[in-house]
């Protein structure tokens, strides 16, 4: 678990983050984004793509997987996947998001 994002992760949060982590050999870095209800998860979820886009990352794949709605954007910054929005034990809602360096392998 790390205790804050690397600073040249990709994108900038306005919800509160919840885990962080990189699995042994680093070539990943996940975050959790808690959000009250599944509107406000969604909403955040597209600001994010808009977000990515707008720092030149393109849309490489979009759909569903596990009952989670997913975007996957690659660009200068390395490959990004955004998942939305899975509901916790206290009934908030997440965004999953995760970042592969340029450098890194990918999923």
């Amino acid at each position: 678990m790390l205790d804050a994002l690397p600073s040249d992760f990709p994108l900038s949060f306005e919800a509160p983050t919840g885990k962080i982590t990189s699995p042994r050999g680093g070539d990943k870095i996940s975050v959790d984004l808690v959000y009250e209800d599944e509107p406000s998860a969604r909403a955040g979820w597209l600001a994010l793509q808009e977000q990515a886009t707008a720092r030149g990352f393109t849309m490489e794949e979009a759909g569903t997987a596990d009952r989670r709605e997913h975007a996957v954007l690659s660009g200068p910054g390395g490959r990004l996947k955004l998942s939305c929005c899975p509901q916790r034990v206290d009934r908030s809602r997440l965004i999953l998001v995760s970042w592969w360096p340029p450098d890194a392998p990918g999923e």
